[in-house]
C-alpha cells in the first residue's frame, strides 16, 4: 500500500484529493491501482459542473457547491468484514459513493439521473453505473448519496432501492 504521508492532500482531479480515496480502515489503494479511478472521477467532475450550471440557471448565483466522497477504495477483506460480496468496483478502485453538499441537496434523483445521462452520452465507449441505496426512495425525493462507477465490461445501468 502507498505511504500516504506526503500525498494525502495531493489533487487527483480539480475537486478531489488523495485523502478522500482512503478506506475507512486507513488503507489507501495500491500504487498499481492509482489511476483506476480516473474515469469515474472525470464523470463526477462533469456531473458536478453540470449541477452547478443548473443551480446557476435556477438562482442566478454560482455557488460552486461540491460533492463529498463517502467511500472510494475498499479492500476485499474490508468488504467481506462488512458483509459485502467482496466483488465490488470499490475493491478495484473504480467506484465512488458520493454525497451532494449544500446546494445539491435540492436535486431529485430524476434530475440527477437526467444530468448523468446527458454526461454519459458524451462518454461514448465508457459505460457508467449510477445508483442509490437509500432505504426508502422514490424518484422525486431529494438525493442523499449515490454510487457511481465505470462499468468496464458490464454496460451502463441505473438503479435505486
Amino acid at each position: 500500500m502507498i505511504n500516504p504521508s506526503h500525498k494525502i492532500n495531493e489533487k487527483l482531479f480539480p475537486h478531489f484529493i488523495w485523502r478522500e480515496m482512503q478506506c475507512k480502515n486507513g488503507l489507501y489503494p495500491p500504487e498499481d491501482m492509482r489511476h483506476s479511478i480516473n474515469d469515474t472521477l472525470e464523470f463526477v467532475e462533469c456531473l458536478r459542473f453540470l449541477m452547478n450550471a443548473v443551480i446557476w440557471e435556477r438562482t442566478q448565483k454560482w455557488i460552486d457547491a461540491g460533492i463529498r466522497v463517502v467511500s472510494a477504495y475498499r479492500p476485499v477483506n474490508y468488504e467481506k468484514a462488512h458483509k459485502r460480496s467482496g466483488n465490488s468496483r470499490h475493491t478495484q478502485f473504480q467506484a465512488l459513493d458520493i454525497c451532494p453538499t449544500v446546494g445539491y441537496r435540492y436535486f431529485t434523483y430524476n434530475e440527477f439521473w437526467k444530468m448523468a445521462e446527458l454526461i454519459d452520452n458524451n462518454f461514448k465507449g465508457r459505460a457508467y453505473r449510477l445508483g442509490s441505496y437509500a432505504k426508502t426512495f422514490d424518484h422525486y425525493r431529494n438525493i442523499t448519496w449515490i454510487h457511481v462507477d465505470c462499468a468496464y465490461g458490464y454496460g451502463g445501468r441505473r438503479w435505486y432501492n
